[in-house]
């Protein structure tokens, strides 16, 4: 273990994170776990000492700890986003652990649309915006007292990215229901009450238990399947350069009808009311045109 500085010589590696966090605006506290993390397994630091041997050093104590790969390596990235910030400097992040192949499980449709009919209304609510948004769910829970206008806009607790949603005519009903929803001193008060209440609706509906991960990956599968460039804006990934020149609402709202959606989520009216506008816009002239004739003659 490092031996610990003498006190008030230099700032502590958690008040460089604290920094980081506030010049960033990361609602997100994670550099500053990390930051408390490395002093009780490695000691007392500040950024201005940390080198790569540090890092070996925090790695290897992760391991032993029983950290997950994928935990220890973003760990890293904080402490090298901390040091870049306090002192302008790289840190090399030596020696990058394997990390095992992601193998997303979407809940099903039939599961989710189960469970929805089973939950209370302030779950049903965030089923709807974890779905639609495919947002983190600290994020969604934000979202929840959000204004049913024709779109949504926020910013991503973790990444500080900017997005934006557009609001279909069946979300627009979810953002208005009135639902209580539980009041805690914090996030991670809200998603423990959001877990235990999925749990819950997912034995009621008699279906396998689900996490917020996989509403979220369901709603970025079928984001997928709709438009692939779509689900890059859905997901924040970005456009690389096509940013400069491409609206993202646009390319959301051109997609939006074709999002295959769980069936509880919406009535058949709604469900008309948000397809047919879409699906008249993609009909080639000749097919506008036998519409059109159609129509005239059912009137």
């Amino acid at each position: 273990m490092m031996h610990a500085l003498p006190s008030g010589v230099i700032m502590s590696l958690t008040l460089q994170a604290n920094s980081y966090c506030t010049a960033h605006g990361l609602r997100r506290r994670n550099p500053i776990y990390t930051a408390n993390r490395f002093r009780r397994l490695c000691g007392k630091i500040s950024a201005e000492q940390l080198t790569v041997e540090h890092v070996e050093q925090f790695r290897a104590a992760c391991k032993a700890a029983g950290l997950r790969p994928a935990t220890i390596e973003n760990g890293v990235t904080d402490l090298r986003c901390i040091v870049k910030h306090a002192t302008g400097r790289d840190l090399p992040p030596g020696r990058r652990l394997r990390l095992p192949r992601p193998a997303p499980k979407p809940v099903p449709l039939s599961d989710l649309s189960a469970v929805y009919n089973a939950a209370p209304a302030w779950v049903q609510k965030y089923l709807a915006l974890q779905f639609w948004t495919a947002a983190r769910v600290s994020d969604c829970l934000s979202l929840l007292t959000a204004s049913p206008g024709n779109e949504l806009r926020w910013t991503a607790s973790k990444t500080g990215a900017a997005h934006v949603c557009p609001v279909p005519i069946w979300l627009k009903r979810h953002l208005a229901m009135p639902a209580a929803l539980p009041r805690g001193l914090s996030s991670g008060w809200m998603i423990k009450q959001l877990r235990r209440a999925l749990t819950t609706a997912c034995e009621a509906a008699g279906v396998a238990r689900f996490t917020p991960q996989q509403v979220r990956q369901r709603g970025l599968t079928e984001w997928s399947q709709s438009n692939a460039m779509a689900a890059q804006v859905i997901h924040g990934s970005g456009l690389g350069v096509m940013a400069h020149y491409v609206d993202p609402l646009a390319v959301l709202q051109s997609a939006a009808g074709s999002v295959r959606l769980p069936l509880a989520f919406c009535t058949a009216e709604e469900r008309a009311a948000d397809d047919l506008p879409d699906i008249i816009a993609r009909l080639d002239p000749d097919a506008r045109s036998l519409l059109m004739e159609t129509a005239r003659r059912l009137a």
